[in-house]
């Protein structure tokens, strides 16, 4: 016996925009997560010789964030390399 169906798909869009202040030490974002759709609708069905199934999950998954980031002291971003990465390895021989 085998089941034949339909299951549902999950998609989704995430938008980000971002913006520089204050010769670059400070950064606000907006951030949208599904601004296209209130309620994700997840439905599947699902049959067999002996069974049919029907479901249809449903939840609130629209949201807005905003944010607002602040760059202390002269560090530039990314400038840290730790220690893992400074290791090179070159003194192995083949």
């Amino acid at each position: 016996m085998s089941a034949h169906g339909e299951f549902a798909t999950f998609n989704l869009w995430n938008i980000t925009v971002k913006k520089k202040l204050l010769k670059e030490t400070a950064t606000i974002g907006i951030t949208m997560t599904d601004p296209f759709n209130k309620i994700k609708n997840l439905s599947s069905y699902a049959q067999t010789s002996n069974m049919m199934q029907k479901s249809n999950f449903s939840l609130p998954f629209r949201s807005f964030g905003l944010s607002l980031s602040w760059q202390f002291g002269k560090g530039k971003y990314g400038s840290y390399r730790s220690k893992e990465k400074q290791i090179n390895n070159d003194d192995q021989k083949l």
